[in-house]
């Protein structure tokens, strides 16, 4: 019995092809399926250079540019490339120049305002009226900030009522965050992304509500408000000036895009980002 287990061992060490200083081959195999490294294609790879290459991979990983290729060997003569994944980062800190906030106009656009936004709003249901926002008894005629794009309304699912709110409210994240920062009933206006002339809906509430502060929410509301498509987590909590002419008077506005809350429900790690970007329009305000 002692020298037929005797020849399983020596059989086994043989194929692993073991040497004094490494380790068997198939260990390397472990990192084969991990997210950040590639399969090993026709070649062997002991578990010490795995090991060096696997920290590098990880070491790219971590850097800023968060693009992570997949890799998947077709055949023996193609190679397919995986599409490939964007991990959204957390841009390095930098000091807030609040007065520099305004200073450069990066964008404007001509839009054609009525005068009786009431009227305006009939243009979407003869039954939308301001006095029934709810919070609209608090409003002193302006607000501190407007958020846009919490929710998005397609042109043929208009509610009855007008979906604004100028109330605090703790039945959602963006409705505690609010709240937290201490915003007064009637100073803050929270503006749905209505499908229907999304750009004109927007713009005319900023003519009739003068917020200090436009905070987009996600990455189709930014696009919309800076009139360009930008990469959300290069943009967010950072202040950007855009321009607006409304009957023949120009209207400077204040944008800080801001992820979306719903990003936040499933990735609870963003929410410490969102509440710094938050503190950021507190402290933009409190100027």
């Amino acid at each position: 019995m002692a020298q037929f287990l005797t020849k399983l061992t020596k059989d086994f060490n043989n194929v692993l092809k073991l040497t004094r200083d490494e380790k068997p081959n198939y260990y390397a195999k472990l990192f084969e399926n991990t997210l950040w490294y590639p399969k090993l294609k026709e070649r062997k790879l002991t578990s010490s250079k795995a090991s060096q290459e696997v920290t590098v991979a990880f070491k790219q990983a971590s850097k800023p540019t968060v693009v992570v290729p997949q890799q998947e060997a077709a055949s023996v003569e193609q190679t397919v490339l995986a599409p490939k994944i964007e991990v959204p980062i957390t841009p390095p800190k930098r000091k807030i120049d609040i007065a520099a906030a305004s200073s450069t106009v990066e964008s404007s656009r001509t839009i054609k305002v009525n005068n009786d936004i009431n009227k305006f709003l009939s243009q979407y249901s003869t039954s939308w009226d301001l006095e029934s926002i709810p919070g609209f008894k608090d409003y002193q005629g302006e607000v501190d900030i407007i958020f846009f794009g919490l929710d998005e309304i397609e042109e043929g699912e208009l509610p009855d009522f007008l979906p604004l709110s100028m109330i605090e409210s703790d039945q959602d994240i963006m409705g505690r965050m609010i709240k937290a920062m201490k915003i007064s009933s009637g100073r803050f206006i929270r503006v749905p992304f209505i499908k229907k002339d999304a750009r004109e809906f927007l713009f005319t509430c900023c003519a009739h509500f003068k917020p200090r502060l436009l905070i987009s929410l996600g990455a189709a509301a930014t696009n919309l408000c800076l009139d360009k498509r930008v990469r959300l987590a290069n943009v967010h909590g950072e202040f950007h000036s855009i321009q607006i002419e409304v009957d023949g008077n120009a209207q400077l506005i204040d944008v800080m895009p801001l992820f979306h809350p719903k990003l936040l429900e499933v990735n609870e790690s963003m929410k410490k980002t969102a509440w710094t970007d938050m503190q950021k329009a507190i402290k933009f305000l409190s100027s």
